[in-house]
């Protein structure tokens, strides 16, 4: 799916923008007649007087329009290629073929502690793609096992405002070994309609949590420009995950960042 945002518009601020396949436009009155059949979608007008249109498909003529005021048209265009390859090296190269990871598993060479009994770790660079459902989140463990566990919990947060958007049920007291994966299912599978930055999220209790496989990204001031890569959060002394719509807390940006595949 595509998405556009046209600077240069002929609309008001907070005017309500219908956008419309190309072929519906009123060919008797190409200027201000309505168009045909019903809208694809809508988008509002910013403050700044930019139009931003998502869940658009690729490489596709569209019109918008404002009665009275008329159209506009535009097209969206086709993935670059090096983007369509990263996206088929995920696929066809990932583990289990994944909707999405973290990062290439080739680069998971690095013993992490990661973890802190009962706060909620975040691991950033990942994006949802739009159309595709993810119901599954693996974590790998590294060198040191799970201890005496009472929480084990993932979920999915969007980067841009810290909603959560999906969790997994707790895997309470089941073992985790060391170098092993674990996944968990989503308790609601979740389809994102556009492509969104998200943190795939763990929190695990224990008396000994285990270290992660993954990367160090060398020093937190890597990962501290907006949006933080990857870090601790203000969610500690968990019983649980925060629950779905929650928000999550502030995230603290650290140098962990543990390889994560979404299924």
């Amino acid at each position: 799916m595509a998405s556009i945002t046209l600077t240069n518009n002929k609309y008001a601020v907070g005017d309500t923008v219908s956008i419309y396949l190309a072929s519906q436009r009123n060919r008797s009155d190409p200027n201000l007649g309505a168009p045909s059949g019903s809208a694809v979608t809508t988008a509002v007008v910013a403050s700044d007087g930019s139009l931003t249109v998502t869940g658009l498909l690729d490489n596709t003529d569209y019109v918008c329009f404002v009665t009275a005021v008329g159209y506009i048209g535009f097209r969206t265009s086709l993935p670059t290629r090096s983007e369509a390859l990263a996206d088929t090296k995920t696929r066809l190269w990932g583990p289990g073929s994944p909707v999405a990871t973290s990062i290439d598993r080739s680069l998971a060479d690095t013993n992490l502690s990661a973890l802190t009994s009962g706060t909620l770790l975040a691991v950033g660079n990942i994006v949802l793609p739009a159309g595709r459902t993810i119901s599954t989140i693996t974590f790998y463990s590294a060198t040191t096992a799970g201890g005496t566990l009472t929480v084990q919990q993932f979920g999915l947060v969007r980067a841009s405002d810290r909603a959560v958007l999906a969790i997994t049920n707790d895997d309470t007291s089941t073992a985790w070994a060391a170098n092993t994966a674990k996944t968990l299912t989503l308790a609601t599978p979740y389809t994102p309609s556009d492509d969104v930055a998200a943190y795939a999220t763990i929190v695990v209790a224990a008396s000994q949590v285990p270290t992660l496989r993954g990367a160090s990204v060398g020093h937190a001031a890597v990962a501290t420009p907006v949006p933080i890569l990857c870090g601790n959060t203000a969610d500690t002394s968990l019983t649980a995950h925060p629950a779905v719509a929650a928000t999550m807390g502030a995230v603290t940006a650290g140098a962990n960042l543990p390889l994560v595949v979404l299924g």
